[in-house]
């Protein structure tokens, strides 16, 4: 998955509709538009990183190691 990591060099600095802290944000490139990126990448204000992430890993994904108990014995008894 691509994300930006965007961070404002004056915080509440506003582009492509939101007000931008000056500590690094991620946001997922998706959320924008072609256009948008282009205008937080060339916008001098803003220090804008283009990052790959791994895609998180589904909840319904992990399961109990067999074997392994889901609470330790003697909970809920």
């Amino acid at each position: 998955m691509k994300i930006l990591r965007i961070i404002a060099k004056k915080s509440g600095f506003r582009r492509a509709g939101l007000a931008h802290p000056d500590h690094a944000v991620d946001h997922p490139v998706d959320a924008f538009t072609p256009e948008e990126v282009e205008a937080l990448k060339s916008e001098p204000m803003l220090v804008v990183q283009e990052l790959d992430v791994p895609d998180p890993e589904p909840e319904s994904g992990k399961k109990a190691k067999p074997g392994k108990a889901e609470t330790p014995a003697g909970e809920g008894q």
